[in-house]
């Protein structure tokens, strides 16, 4: 089981995370290299990889990478976990920020949870970093974003831009290269518990959307929606 605290000081991963890979096992007939993007202590690279995934993970945060205190939170470090649970041929870390390097390397799937509204990225156009996502995409490949929506779409203040889509707007980024699997943005906000950053119980109004790109076509606005239902979305 490893040392205690070991797992990651945000909790459990995202509930639909295991939902996804075992998605993308059955498409593809085996376990593909995943990039997972600004993963902070290894919330979800740990369980992908004890699953057997091979992962690349960016994360431009030196405390999540090497350790230290955040907001009263004592966090391990994502290298010294690696390192303890003897997972190096697992993983490759990248200790820089996706969004600003040029990437040679195109993914069967990325998964992009939280990670555009950071302050880390906060200097870089919304849409600049969805688009960096999409371009990295191999042709027949999987995004998965989950991300954060502006309760106010016209306050800028406390939502800011480059860090708050408003709704209707990710949708938008997709032209008919891609065929959406399923997008949802939510009307009512979710609770989220006490995380380094933000220490008290708080609410985000999120969104989230998966996608397979059909094509390499960059260019049109148009696009495909697959409508599923409620009940098959909880199992994503």
């Amino acid at each position: 089981m490893g040392k205690k605290n070991y797992g990651s000081v945000y909790g459990q991963p995202y509930q639909r995370f295991r939902y996804l890979l075992k998605y993308i096992e059955n498409y593809y007939g085996k376990k593909v290299r995943i990039l997972i993007l600004n993963d902070r202590d290894g919330l979800h690279t740990l369980p992908a990889i004890r699953k057997g995934y091979e992962i690349d993970c960016y994360e431009s945060n030196t405390l999540f990478l090497n350790g230290g205190q955040i907001d009263g939170y004592k966090v391990i470090g994502l290298k010294e976990k690696i390192k303890y649970f003897n997972m190096n041929d697992n993983i490759n870390i990248f200790d820089n920020n996706f969004y600003e390097n040029i990437i040679d390397k195109h993914y069967d799937l990325i998964y992009c949870y939280k990670s555009l509204h950071l302050k880390e990225n906060s200097h870089i156009d919304l849409k600049k970093k969805v688009k960096k996502i999409l371009t990295t995409t191999k042709k027949g490949g999987f995004v998965y974003i989950f991300y954060h929506l502006a309760k106010e779409p016209f306050d800028y203040h406390n939502y800011p831009r480059n860090e708050y889509f408003r709704k209707g707007e990710m949708i938008k980024l997709f032209d008919s290269s891609w065929k959406i699997i399923f997008v949802r943005e939510n009307n009512l906000e979710s609770i989220d518990l006490p995380h380094p950053y933000n220490n008290k119980m708080h609410k985000h109004l999120v969104g989230h959307i998966f996608a397979k790109k059909i094509s390499n076509k960059d260019y049109d606005m148009f696009y495909n929606i697959s409508i599923i239902t409620e009940q098959e979305t909880k199992r994503l």
